[in-house]
Protein backbone atom coordinates (compact mmCIF):
# COMPACT_ATOMS: atom_id res chain seq x y z
CA UNK A 1 0.00 0.00 0.00
CA UNK A 2 1.30 3.46 -0.89
CA UNK A 3 1.94 6.10 1.74
CA UNK A 4 -1.03 8.53 1.57
CA UNK A 5 1.30 11.40 0.70
CA UNK A 6 2.17 9.80 -2.62
CA UNK A 7 -1.25 9.17 -4.10
CA UNK A 8 -0.07 11.08 -7.15
CA UNK A 9 2.13 10.00 -10.01
CA UNK A 10 5.72 10.22 -8.87
CA UNK A 11 7.93 11.72 -11.58
CA UNK A 12 10.76 9.47 -12.78
CA UNK A 13 12.82 12.48 -13.76
CA UNK A 14 15.99 13.43 -11.97
CA UNK A 15 15.77 16.24 -9.46
CA UNK A 16 16.06 17.60 -5.95
CA UNK A 17 13.65 17.14 -3.06
CA UNK A 18 12.92 18.17 0.52
CA UNK A 19 11.35 15.73 2.96
CA UNK A 20 9.30 17.30 5.75
CA UNK A 21 9.31 14.98 8.78
CA UNK A 22 7.84 15.34 12.24
CA UNK A 23 8.59 13.95 15.66
CA UNK A 24 6.03 14.15 18.45
CA UNK A 25 8.54 13.38 21.20
CA UNK A 26 12.26 13.64 21.84
CA UNK A 27 14.24 10.82 20.19
CA UNK A 28 17.84 9.74 20.64
CA UNK A 29 18.99 7.54 17.78
CA UNK A 30 22.24 6.14 16.45
CA UNK A 31 22.89 7.67 13.03
CA UNK A 32 25.65 5.69 11.35
CA UNK A 33 29.08 7.29 11.68
CA UNK A 34 27.54 10.44 13.24
CA UNK A 35 26.85 8.41 16.38
CA UNK A 36 24.07 8.96 18.91
CA UNK A 37 22.05 12.11 18.17
CA UNK A 38 19.13 13.63 20.05
CA UNK A 39 16.23 15.15 18.13
CA UNK A 40 13.66 17.31 19.96
CA UNK A 41 9.99 17.16 18.97
CA UNK A 42 9.09 19.30 15.97
CA UNK A 43 9.50 19.37 12.21
CA UNK A 44 12.60 18.50 10.20
CA UNK A 45 13.40 19.36 6.61
CA UNK A 46 15.89 17.18 4.77
CA UNK A 47 17.33 18.17 1.38
CA UNK A 48 18.29 15.36 -0.99
CA UNK A 49 18.81 14.65 -4.66
CA UNK A 50 17.68 11.91 -6.99
CA UNK A 51 20.01 11.44 -9.95
CA UNK A 52 20.23 7.65 -9.99
CA UNK A 53 18.14 5.12 -11.88
CA UNK A 54 14.43 5.83 -11.50
CA UNK A 55 15.00 9.46 -10.49
CA UNK A 56 12.64 11.02 -7.98
CA UNK A 57 10.20 8.09 -8.09
CA UNK A 58 12.80 5.58 -6.94
CA UNK A 59 14.34 7.78 -4.28
CA UNK A 60 11.04 8.94 -2.79
CA UNK A 61 9.73 5.37 -2.68
CA UNK A 62 12.87 4.44 -0.72
CA UNK A 63 12.15 7.20 1.78
CA UNK A 64 8.60 5.95 2.26
CA UNK A 65 9.76 2.49 3.34
CA UNK A 66 13.53 2.36 3.83
CA UNK A 67 14.45 -1.31 3.49
CA UNK A 68 17.91 -0.73 4.89
CA UNK A 69 19.59 2.12 6.72
CA UNK A 70 21.97 3.59 4.16
CA UNK A 71 21.84 7.40 4.32
CA UNK A 72 21.73 9.55 7.46
CA UNK A 73 18.09 10.41 6.77
CA UNK A 74 17.10 6.73 6.82
CA UNK A 75 17.85 6.58 10.55
CA UNK A 76 15.63 9.58 11.32
CA UNK A 77 12.97 8.45 8.84
CA UNK A 78 12.66 5.15 10.76
CA UNK A 79 11.23 7.04 13.78
CA UNK A 80 9.71 10.17 12.18
CA UNK A 81 6.44 10.72 10.31
CA UNK A 82 6.71 11.87 6.69
CA UNK A 83 4.44 14.93 6.41
CA UNK A 84 5.25 16.51 3.05
CA UNK A 85 7.60 16.44 0.09
CA UNK A 86 8.83 19.36 -1.99
CA UNK A 87 10.59 18.63 -5.28
CA UNK A 88 11.93 20.02 -8.52
CA UNK A 89 12.07 18.06 -11.77
CA UNK A 90 14.46 20.41 -13.50
CA UNK A 91 17.32 17.89 -13.60
CA UNK A 92 19.66 20.40 -11.95
CA UNK A 93 21.84 19.45 -9.00
CA UNK A 94 20.29 21.97 -6.61
CA UNK A 95 20.72 20.09 -3.33
CA UNK A 96 23.40 22.38 -1.89
CA UNK A 97 21.68 25.53 -3.17
CA UNK A 98 18.41 24.47 -1.50
CA UNK A 99 20.28 23.58 1.68
CA UNK A 100 21.80 27.08 1.78
CA UNK A 101 18.35 28.63 1.33
CA UNK A 102 16.96 26.59 4.24
CA UNK A 103 20.01 27.37 6.39
CA UNK A 104 19.25 31.09 5.96
CA UNK A 105 15.49 30.93 6.66
CA UNK A 106 14.82 32.44 10.12
CA UNK A 107 12.30 29.80 11.31
CA UNK A 108 14.88 27.04 10.74
CA UNK A 109 17.99 26.00 12.64
CA UNK A 110 20.67 23.41 12.14
CA UNK A 111 20.78 21.08 15.14
CA UNK A 112 23.00 18.34 13.71
CA UNK A 113 26.01 19.62 11.78
CA UNK A 114 27.14 17.23 9.06
CA UNK A 115 23.79 15.42 8.84
CA UNK A 116 23.27 14.44 5.20
CA UNK A 117 26.22 16.48 3.98
CA UNK A 118 29.14 14.07 4.18
CA UNK A 119 29.67 14.34 0.41
CA UNK A 120 29.70 18.16 0.16
CA UNK A 121 30.76 21.31 2.01
CA UNK A 122 27.31 22.25 3.35
CA UNK A 123 26.83 22.70 7.10
CA UNK A 124 24.09 20.04 6.91
CA UNK A 125 21.16 18.94 4.79
CA UNK A 126 18.80 18.64 7.76
CA UNK A 127 17.07 21.61 9.41
CA UNK A 128 14.79 21.90 12.43
CA UNK A 129 11.59 23.92 12.74
CA UNK A 130 10.09 24.09 16.24
CA UNK A 131 6.67 25.53 15.35
CA UNK A 132 3.86 25.00 12.87
CA UNK A 133 3.86 28.75 12.21
CA UNK A 134 7.52 28.57 11.22
CA UNK A 135 6.81 25.63 8.93
CA UNK A 136 4.04 27.62 7.25
CA UNK A 137 6.60 30.37 6.50
CA UNK A 138 8.96 27.78 5.02
CA UNK A 139 6.17 26.29 2.89
CA UNK A 140 5.24 29.74 1.58
CA UNK A 141 8.88 30.43 0.69
CA UNK A 142 9.20 27.12 -1.17
CA UNK A 143 5.95 27.78 -3.07
CA UNK A 144 7.20 31.24 -4.06
CA UNK A 145 10.38 29.63 -5.39
CA UNK A 146 8.22 27.55 -7.74
CA UNK A 147 8.85 24.17 -6.12
CA UNK A 148 6.25 21.40 -6.37
CA UNK A 149 4.85 20.10 -3.11
CA UNK A 150 2.53 17.49 -1.72
CA UNK A 151 1.44 16.82 1.86
CA UNK A 152 0.05 18.73 4.82
CA UNK A 153 -0.14 22.47 5.60
CA UNK A 154 -2.05 23.52 2.53
CA UNK A 155 0.25 21.97 -0.01
CA UNK A 156 -1.69 20.45 -2.89
CA UNK A 157 -0.85 17.55 -5.16
CA UNK A 158 0.53 18.38 -8.60
CA UNK A 159 -1.99 18.06 -11.46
Amino acid sequence: MNHPILNFSIPRTKGTYILVLSLTERQTIAVGKLGSLTFPPGNYLYVGSAFGAGGLAARLRHHLKPSKLHWHIDYLRAVAQLEAIWFSEDGQRSECQWSTILYNLPPLSCLQRGFGSSDCNCVAHLYYCATEEGLAVVNQTLQQMGMNGVGRLGISSPD
